[in-house]
């Protein structure tokens, strides 16, 4: 996968002993134990630690507000160290301290460890876009971010299936133990990666400061956030209005969420394939936002008391979303990385990314208010959601004009 006129895919890149293939199976290795502890953490914490739900939901809060503030100043450590070092850094840290989640005994051992772990869950997603930027080809890199994407939803479902046979078995501590286990082998095979050295004579020409003068660059890194939010819809917002406000049983509401993964498996590379310029980008956040406004249509059809019906817009719903996922994904990277200098790409997709962290901290109160407004909530959300794409578009107009009417500037 070292060049553009092949395009990599998720059995090619899987397969491919360079760069690109080792941080791919490090994704598809780290999603298998996040997604073993994500879907059985909370029934751990509970039985094994003597936790209450309020307190393990303030130790999420605390450890989110703690990854919010420190995830620009550890992605900046990317541009000064070669991002997969830092990457592996990270995936070293986290092994470590889960293996400390049997010891917990009260609140402040948890405490202590959900933060120590939940900065590092927080950066390590901008510090791997950045590590695929240094070492996949420009022409490649959205499209190894859908590899990534979608082996990652593989990852989840796997670990999510194992963590059910675990806790069926009794076998509890499987879930922090086997999450360290995957990022301590993530850990190696992204240390395994070798260094290229760019040799960028600009590295120091951009001042590490200058990301938070770029004023459009704050902006679409606040409405990226606004159209991330379709990550609580579908985790939040989606099981509790289907419990609360449709005739549809809500048993259902795994099988719902396992479409919108095997869809995004399916269809995120390709994508992301189509995603090769600034215009493109920004046209797919418009249509993210027009497919994610019909999604929270759809939802509030699902309130009717017609059975048919209301299993009809749900489906309709879990479709438009998984649409608004595939284009927001592939438009926000392409976005971030097309306008984030070379010498501070670090920081800038550390910045990008806090739109997305401040959407897991804000995402589910407004769900919240989302479900109870009922009807009206949803479609003031649509209204939001397409308003957030239309303003991508409108934001990197003067960007696209330029590069068109630029010298050798690209028509694509």
């Amino acid at each position: 996968m070292t060049s553009t006129t092949t395009r990599p895919g998720v059995r090619r890149a899987l397969t491919d002993r360079g760069a690109t293939g080792r941080l791919v199976r490090a994704a598809l290795v780290d999603a298998v134990g996040t997604g073993l502890f994500r879907s059985a953490f909370v029934v751990y914490l509970l039985t094994r630690t003597g936790l209450s739900s309020g307190e393990v939901l303030l130790g999420l809060s605390v450890a989110a507000v703690c990854g919010l503030v420190c995830s620009v100043p550890i992605s900046a450590l990317g541009d000064r160290y070669p991002p997969v070092r830092l990457l592996g850094v990270l995936h070293a840290w986290r092994a470590l301290w889960f293996c400390a989640y049997p010891f917990v005994t009260g609140f402040g051992g948890y405490l202590a460890v959900a933060v120590l772990t939940g900065i590092a869950d927080r950066v390590a997603s901008p510090v791997l876009q950045s590590a695929i930027g240094s070492v996949a080809p420009a022409g490649d890199r959205v499209v190894v971010m859908g590899v990534v994407r979608a082996v990652r939803n593989v990852g989840f479902t796997v670990g999510a299936l194992t963590a059910t046979g675990a806790l069926a078995l009794g076998w509890d501590q499987v879930v922090p133990l086997g999450n360290s286990a995957s990022f301590a082998v993530a850990a190696v095979l992204v240390w395994l990666v070798p260094i290229v050295h760019s040799g960028q004579p600009e590295r120091g020409r951009v001042s590490r400061t200058a990301v938070l003068r770029d004023r459009r660059y704050l902006l679409l890194a606040a409405v990226n956030g606004v159209l991330a939010m379709y990550l609580t819809v579908l985790s939040v917002g989606l099981p509790l209005w289907v419990t609360t406000h449709t005739a549809v049983d809500g048993a259902y509401v795994p099988l719902l969420i396992s479409g919108n993964m095997v869809l995004a498996v399916l269809f995120q590379p390709v994508v992301a394939s189509r995603v090769r310029s600034l215009r493109h980008a920004a046209n797919c956040c418009l249509g993210s936002g027009l497919a994610l406004a019909a999604t929270c249509a759809c939802l509030a059809v699902s309130a009717t008391p017609a059975l048919w019906l209301a299993i009809t817009a749900l489906v309709l719903a879990v479709a438009t979303h998984t649409l608004g996922e595939l284009l927001h994904s592939a438009g926000a990277w392409e976005i971030s990385y097309d306008l984030a200098p070379p010498a501070r790409r670090s920081v800038y997709l550390g910045v990008f990314n806090l739109g997305v962290v401040g959407q897991d901290i804000v995402g589910p109160s407004a769900m919240a208010l989302c479900v109870t407004a009922g009807t009206l909530g949803w479609l003031t959300l649509g209204g939001v959601f397409a308003l957030a794409g239309a303003a991508v578009v409108g934001l990197t107009r003067p960007l696209v004009r330029a590069a068109r009417h630029g010298p050798g500037a690209d028509e694509n």
